[in-house]
């Protein structure tokens, strides 16, 4: 086998440590917003919470632990999750244009959204000089754009 140079394996040791941390600061983020606001499952009871990327995954297990809740769930995804007990909006998450669009329907709908839960994400799974600029542009949109959007959208 063709031995490696030190400088790349130094590397990608570097980039593991620094997934490492980031997971970690992130635990404990949230583990300090669990200690701080002790949330109540009575809080969202009655309430319309937008879950983006609820189809499949993380999102999906997510919206099945929320609908045990009472709670008015919305599923904004490019996937229909088949879901009892929620609406499902279609949008690409990538298009300012869907977001506002999907946003004004559930707000004309509903009047009022209690929670946004930004959970969308896509991941291309090649290095970054392995993928063209179209498709890193939409993987910025859709984890980055989207969630800022949306959430200016929400506080608005």
């Amino acid at each position: 086998p063709k031995p490696q140079n030190p400088q790349i394996l130094k590397l990608k040791y570097m980039d593991n440590f620094r997934i490492a941390i980031f997971l970690l600061a992130f635990f404990f983020f949230f583990l300090l917003l669990k200690i701080v606001f002790k949330p109540s499952i009575k809080d969202i009871r009655k309430q319309t919470i937008v879950l983006t990327g609820g189809a499949q995954g993380i999102g999906r297990e997510l919206a099945k632990l929320l609908l045990q809740n009472e709670i008015k769930l919305i599923i904004v995804d490019q996937v229909d999750p088949n879901l009892k007990n929620t609406e499902f909006y279609n949008c690409d998450l990538s298009s300012e244009e869907q977001r506002n669009k999907t946003w004004d329907e559930v707000i004309k709908k509903h009047g009022r959204v209690h929670m946004l839960i930004n959970n969308a994400a896509v991941a291309k799974g090649k290095l970054f000089s392995e993928i063209g600029y179209s498709s890193f542009k939409h993987t910025v949109d859709v984890n980055f754009m989207a969630y800022v959007h949306l959430t200016q959208l929400f506080l608005s």
